[in-house]
């Protein structure tokens, strides 16, 4: 690293934020906006060029920064920067990113999917300093995951992170951004639930949820989770049930690595609260034995700024022992 700073971009389903990010973590405030993504990745990469300019400026500003480091969700080629699909991201299957955000800034990028961005933010600064296994999970307009084992991100034959979002726990379950059905992304993307809670007004079940919020699933989701607060009894529910099939998530992720910690990161986290006692109980349902008996899980020390500084992180050497950005 040159100048020290390098600035992080997370894109979601719902939101795009940005900040710059130093070795000793964030350095300033985190730009956000709606993410115009029905108007297609073009767009999208306006938004961020505004972002940019707000943040860094153009040539000749007085600040400077070693790189672009960008979490997105879905799988990422990151060895070649191509999106290569995201479920709730249509038009941007196959988008180069990588090279034409550096075309259009003029300065070297680098490309992660955004759990990951969302792990290494933890791991430098966050609750995993100094361990070298655990999963993240983030918990907003779907469910993205990552996993590190033995101080290396895990990425497959494919060179993808693990998508836990897809793992089928129903047969007949609601249809998943992807085309499938029954999958944990089903089940916990905050569009379904939004949707949930438009059935049950429709059906004229008594609530004090702001229906005007329900028309973004950003908004929607924190007016449903302020009604949990307040006790209502539709948002309580929609909040239990959001719970029970984290729960089942995390048996699957339990069973199958016996991780020693789990962070959940993303909008959603914020709600650990309200969803904490139906996610343990339907993890202590469905894991093996014993093998939670050691499981640690934990709210992000960043929440929704997780993606950002992780993000931030891609031009760190330390990274490139993390990552294996040629052989992925």
């Amino acid at each position: 690293m040159k100048s020290g700073l390098v600035l992080g971009i997370d894109i979601g389903g719902t939101k795009l934020s940005a900040g710059l990010v130093s070795r000793s973590g964030l350095a300033g405030e985190v730009r956000s906006a709606a993410t115009h993504a029905q108007e297609g990745p073009d767009r999208v990469m306006e938004q961020i060029r505004d972002l940019i300019g707000q943040l860094a400026g153009g040539p000749g500003s007085r600040v400077e920064i070693d790189g672009i480091g960008v979490g997105a969700p879905g799988p990422i080629d990151i060895r070649s920067g191509i999106v290569k699909t995201m479920p709730n991201l249509p038009e941007w299957e196959g988008y180069r990113l990588k090279k034409i955000l550096e075309n259009r800034t003029g300065r070297p990028v680098r490309l992660i999917n955004d759990a990951d961005a969302a792990a290494l933010s933890e791991y430098y600064f966050g609750r995993a300093r100094e361990r070298k296994t655990f999963a993240t999970l983030t918990l907003g307009t779907g469910i993205g995951s990552s996993i590190m084992l033995n101080g290396r991100l895990w990425h497959g034959a494919s060179g993808v992170s693990p998508e836990l979002a897809h793992i089928p726990i129903s047969g007949s379950g609601p249809k998943c951004g992807c085309g499938g059905r029954g999958h944990l992304e089903s089940f916990l993307s905050s569009h379904h639930m939004i949707e949930r809670v438009r059935r049950a007004v429709a059906l004229g079940e008594p609530t004090s949820i702001d229906m005007l919020w329900l028309v973004s699933e950003d908004g929607g989701m924190r007016e449903i989770i302020e009604a949990a607060r307040r006790r209502d009894r539709v948002a309580v529910r929609e909040m239990q049930r959001y719970g029970k099939y984290l729960g089942r998530g995390l048996a699957v992720l339990t069973n199958l690595l016996n991780l020693p910690l789990v962070i959940l990161a993303g909008g959603i986290s914020n709600a650990w609260d309200l969803i904490e006692t139906s996610a343990r109980r339907e993890l202590k349902r469905h894991v093996f034995l014993a093998l939670a008996d050691r499981l640690t899980i934990v709210v992000s020390a960043f929440r929704e700024n997780a993606g950002v500084l992780g993000a931030g992180t891609l031009f760190f050497p330390e990274t490139d022992r993390i990552v294996d950005w040629n052989d992925a």
